[in-house]
């Protein structure tokens, strides 16, 4: 099958044939060819994430979009530092609230990193939105009045704010000091 067609050339890529061929229908106009080839993809599991992190940073939007999706579906720890990254400094919103969704999808586990990150507060883009998202999904925080006084000023404020890496620390130092052991 020619792939000339796609918005992306996987060729320079050293990737089993079987990979680019999902990779090349991920690219597809037909978005059911998109999700049924996102789907074999996820199926890989771990396998796939060395050859979707390759890809991450491409420039075609509905690539990306169909890559980051991929990464959130498989949900693995080891994308934490990417999904930061892409959360922070992705351009496009709708990227950025797919890789939100994955840190989500690691609980705890990703929520620690996040709040480091806003403790830190360094080279913050638009880390302050999609965190409210991961923020509000995580179910240990509900009717967590710190928490809503996190997102209020992540929603609130212009990027740096002072007043978020204090209540961030202070969730932080809660979170860690009631689980230690772990």
């Amino acid at each position: 099958m020619g792939h000339r067609e796609h918005a992306f050339d996987l060729t320079e890529f050293d990737f089993p044939a079987e990979v680019k061929e999902l990779l090349y229908l991920m690219m597809d106009r037909d978005g059911i060819k998109r999700k049924k080839a996102r789907q074999m993809m996820v199926k890989r599991g771990e396998h796939a994430i060395p050859y979707l992190l390759q890809l991450v940073n491409v420039q075609h939007d509905q690539f990306r979009w169909e890559i980051v999706k991929s990464l959130e579906e498989i949900s693995d720890k080891s994308l934490i530092p990417t999904f930061l990254t892409i959360m922070n400094k992705d351009e496009n919103s709708d990227i950025r609230t797919i890789a939100a969704k994955g840190m989500a999808r690691l609980g705890r586990l990703g929520i620690i990193p996040l709040l480091e990150m806003l403790i830190r507060g360094e080279h913050l883009f638009y880390l302050y939105d999609t965190s409210v998202y991961v923020l509000r999904s995580y179910n240990d925080f509900a009717e967590n009045a710190e928490i809503e006084s996190l997102i209020d000023k992540l929603l609130e404020s212009e990027i740096p704010n002072t007043t978020v890496p204090p209540i961030a620390e202070k969730i932080l130092n809660e979170m860690t000091g009631a689980h230690t052991g772990e």
